[in-house]
């Protein structure tokens, strides 16, 4: 499958005949729409923890390491998992996953025998306080990387605002699965907070996302105990530091209490306007993705916000073709007839720079459906 191949999205993941998986588009990150969101990986890599941790007894996954190498591509997928260590009460367990030959994530697991320890009452109280609101009292949240028409990880999951807002600093959020990773197959209460835990950068986002990017290079989740029911919490904030690094840490809760916490490595940088994707040519499998026209005149908005500073966001792979756009459809025009936007378009006076830059706001405006249908009725 080519990674822009889209396969029915009712589950993440259908197994491969060759015994690996294939990715659906509810896999889909934020950053690059051919990119997987790290949580569902996190989540097929538990899978396979688990299932090697049950042939030696050992029920309890206590810590979950993710080390993302490169963007998970939406397509073939295979993980090989070894056990570097088992003894009587616990085993650590190492997985590589790959896609197109290459390594593009690794991951550890510390697996644990549970036991009667008798620990008192009295100290098993000792908690941290839930958050402010439950699941049935949070409001919901929408992602704002959403559109509403793509489809993606925002579509795998339901989120409900518990306290704060999303990515404008400290939040909490309650997350729950819509699909299961696999058909036929309950995704386990680890797995629900493996998908849900790469996303503690995002929804304590102190960045605009629009301006910065600040990808997580990692993902370690530390288990308390093991986790309870469909809903998960992440009690999220992000810390930057000086030089390009930064570190989100989530408290993690079900409706029980605290299970754990989570920490993400984050890299930052501000987006270069102009540059994003520049000489990169899209493939024919990019142009059918999804239907051309709504791509086209979303490309075509995105680039022309950029101009003054929008980033292109999800969408770098067919800036080359939005010359084209222009001239062949002569979709903008300035007084004189003439194509407002050229590849001088920034230099060009403050004034039409101006115009670009409010026709380019309607576009982005515009939903993608209807923008779909202004451009079928202007190439009919």
């Amino acid at each position: 499958m080519t990674p822009h191949e889209e396969l029915p999205s009712t589950t993440a993941y259908v197994p491969s005949p060759g015994g690996g998986w294939r990715s659906t588009t509810l896999t889909r990150g934020p950053w690059d729409p051919n990119h997987q969101h790290a949580g569902p990986p996190v989540a097929l890599a538990c899978r396979a923890f688990e299932r090697a941790a049950r042939e030696h007894g050992l029920a309890h996954i206590a810590r979950l390491t993710a080390n993302l190498f490169r963007p998970v591509p939406i397509g073939e997928l295979a993980l090989d998992v070894a056990a570097d260590y088992v003894g009587r009460n616990a085993a650590h367990l190492s997985a590589r996953m790959l896609s197109g030959g290459k390594e593009v994530a690794r991951f550890t697991a510390l697996a644990q025998r549970e036991n009667e320890a008798g620990v008192p009452e009295a100290l098993l109280a000792r908690r941290p306080p839930m958050p402010l609101r439950a699941p049935a009292d949070s409001p919901a949240a929408v992602f704002p990387f959403h559109t509403g028409d793509g489809v993606g990880y925002a579509n795998l999951v339901e989120t409900r605002l518990a306290h704060g807002e999303l990515f404008k600093g400290p939040s909490a959020v309650w997350f729950r699965l819509r699909h299961p990773l696999l058909e036929g197959e309950a995704p386990s209460p680890y797995q629900r907070v493996a998908v849900a835990a790469d996303s503690g950068n995002g929804i304590s986002a102190v960045l605009d996302f629009r301006t910065f990017v600040f990808i997580n290079l990692d993902l370690t989740i530390n288990f308390l105990r093991r986790p309870e029911g469909e809903w998960i919490c992440l009690d999220a904030q992000t810390h930057l530091g000086e030089r390009g690094t930064g570190l989100a840490e989530s408290a993690l809760f079900d409706a029980a209490g605290l299970i754990g916490r989570a920490t993400q490595s984050l890299a930052i940088r501000r987006r270069e306007c102009g540059r994003e994707g520049r000489g990169r040519r899209p493939t024919r499998e990019a142009v059918h993705a999804i239907p051309w026209q709504a791509r086209a005149l979303q490309f075509l908005a995105l680039d022309l916000a950029s101009v003054e500073g929008v980033p292109m966001g999800h969408f770098p792979e067919c800036r080359c073709h939005v010359r084209f756009l222009l001239l062949r459809f002569r979709l903008l025009r300035n007084d004189r007839g003439r194509p407002a936007l050229s590849s001088g378009a920034v230099d060009r006076p403050r004034a039409q720079r101006a115009h670009v830059r409010r026709r380019a706001r309607r576009l982005v405006g515009l939903g993608v459906g209807l923008a779909a249908r202004r451009l079928d009725r202007l190439l009919r």
